[in-house]
């Protein structure tokens, strides 16, 4: 019988999410006959371990653990060579070559792109590694390693039936991990039970309480002056909880795997480093909102967020199911056969083969902006070519964006070449003082678009705009040091308004217009 050692850590500072997966697989192991042995730290007070695992503890009282003396500690504790399952960040290269070389095989889960190892097969289930330029640095980092990597092999729970959801309520579920602080979700909660409710469904809340998780007194005491408020403590119900689930809104540890398996929409928060992932990449398994843990105790803006996207909620859904790649609930099976296997596939780089472009005729072509250019709508306005040409020069947050865009009427297109995203371009109603007008603008997609491409764009977006037939003017504004815009302006049927005229002194002000701008009506 081939013996299963598993070595991992949980607490206040690290949580559980690294116990819940090597518990997840030695269930799996256990099931399929073999022996699983989970070794961690030490004992722990107030927490219930996974009934029926065997688990040991390596020390009693010893806080500073260093990687030599846990080697040692580790391979006399696990005599009889076996399998060794890491999931620990706390342990890397040193320790990895000191229990691979007594035990048969060393298996190493991790979070990181950035670390190396020494390990048979190495397990990553970042979304990061949809993107074929992530694997191809991470395979640099760890050679002679099978890799078992990206969402196909997240290790969580089997999937729970489906039912259908409430139609009375709309259920909020808030978690910050196993030992997050739940002060932002208690002020979160508090400004949303203040708020007056649009529509007839009434907000109701789930808070999953981790078992490390701080501030726990705060909701306890909410829970008392508010019905709407549920906590949820227990293993057993979590994912029952999360299926009956319309948003969730916490951490972007595993639970970006179990709502992308839920189908649940989501608004996520980067609370530790090993959450640091690529939003291009997390956008392929259905998730749009990501934002920094700061962001998380800005409990006026993240409630109005939350109501925005009640209100939307439709449209929300639908940007949410927009996905590339389909979670299931077979990660675990996958990584347990693939440990199982004796053979060792060393995957290989790789390698991109360039395609020769032939001479073919520039095709243009142009679509609505629909909830799926979320994030990439705000990268391009925040590139410098866009906003060196700007009235506000500043970088703009995902939140302050994110509140913008589900409360925004401006109507946006893209412009693509040859299939390629290159513009976007827009136009909206404004109002100042007692006139109104249509303001168009354009933002560039990356630096390598040619000036006649622009031009494309714009005779394309004023057809767009004459479509509507509005009753009121349209308003450019254009800087000066742009020459080649301010004279092409005129081709587009533009008139410069002079400082002199009255509307030039009211728009000035009111847009806090600096000298280095021409206007423009038309």
């Amino acid at each position: 019988m081939k013996n299963f050692y598993f070595r991992t850590n949980l607490g206040k500072s690290t949580g559980i999410g690294n116990y819940m997966r090597v518990s997840r697989l030695a269930a799996i192991f256990e099931k399929r006959g073999y022996a699983c042995t989970i070794f961690i730290d030490r004992q722990l007070k107030n927490f219930d371990f996974i009934k029926n695992q065997k688990i040991k503890f390596l020390y009693n009282n010893k806080n500073n653990i260093n990687e030599k003396d846990d080697a040692n500690v580790f391979i006399a504790q696990t005599k009889s060579p076996g399998i060794v399952i890491l999931d620990d960040y706390r342990f890397g290269k040193s320790w990895q070559i000191k229990v691979r070389s007594y035990h048969k095989k060393l298996v190493v889960i991790d979070d990181f792109l950035n670390k190396s190892h020494a390990c048979d097969i190495l397990v990553n289930s970042k979304p990061n590694f949809l993107n074929k330029k992530f694997e191809n640095l991470y395979k640099k980092k760890n050679v002679n390693t099978k890799f078992l990597l990206g969402p196909k092999y997240c290790i969580i729970d089997k999937k729970i039936k489906k039912y259908k959801k409430s139609k009375k309520k709309f259920i909020i579920t808030f978690y910050n991990g196993g030992s997050g602080d739940l002060l932002p979700i208690y002020n979160i909660l508090k400004k949303l039970n203040n708020k007056n409710l649009p529509g007839l469904r009434i907000f109701h809340f789930y808070v999953i309480m981790g078992s490390f998780s701080i501030n726990k007194d705060k909701i306890f005491y909410l829970k008392k002056k508010f019905r709407n408020i549920e906590i949820i403590n227990s293993k057993k119900y979590i994912y029952k909880k999360i299926n009956d689930t319309n948003l969730f809104v916490g951490s972007a540890g595993i639970s970006i795997f179990e709502t992308a398996l839920y189908k649940i929409p989501t608004v996520l928060f980067k609370v530790s480093k090993n959450q640091d992932v690529d939003l291009n990449s997390l956008e392929k398994i259905g998730h749009y909102l990501l934002l920094d843990t700061s962001d998380f105790y800005k409990s006026e803006k993240i409630s109005k967020l939350i109501i925005l996207l009640y209100k939307k909620y439709s449209y929300f859904k639908k940007i949410f199911g927009s996905l590339e790649f389909n979670v299931d609930d077979k990660g675990s099976n996958r990584v347990v056969s693939e440990i199982l296997v004796d053979n060792k596939k060393i995957s290989k780089f790789n390698i991109v083969n360039k395609e020769k472009t032939m001479n073919k005729k520039q095709t243009y072509k142009v679509s609505k902006v629909d909830g799926k250019f979320i994030n990439k709508y705000l990268l391009s306005r925040n590139l410098k070519i866009n906003r060196a040409n700007s009235l506000n020069k500043k970088k703009i947050d995902n939140l302050s964006h994110y509140l913008w865009w589900f409360d925004n009427k401006r109507k946006s297109y893209i412009f693509k070449k040859n299939d390629e995203e290159i513009i976007f371009f827009y136009h909206e109603e404004i109002k100042i003082k007692n006139f109104s007008f249509i303001k168009p603008g354009w933002c560039l997609i990356n630096n390598k678009v040619s000036f006649l491409d622009i031009l494309r764009a714009l005779e394309v977006q004023k057809k767009i705009i004459d479509k509507y037939n509005y009753s009121i003017p349209n308003l450019g504004i254009i800087k000066k040091s742009n020459t080649s815009m301010v004279k092409f302006a005129k081709n587009l049927n533009w008139e410069i308004i002079y400082p002199h005229e009255n509307i030039y002194k009211i728009l000035s002000k009111n847009l806090n217009l600096k000298k280095e701008f021409v206007l423009f009506k038309r």
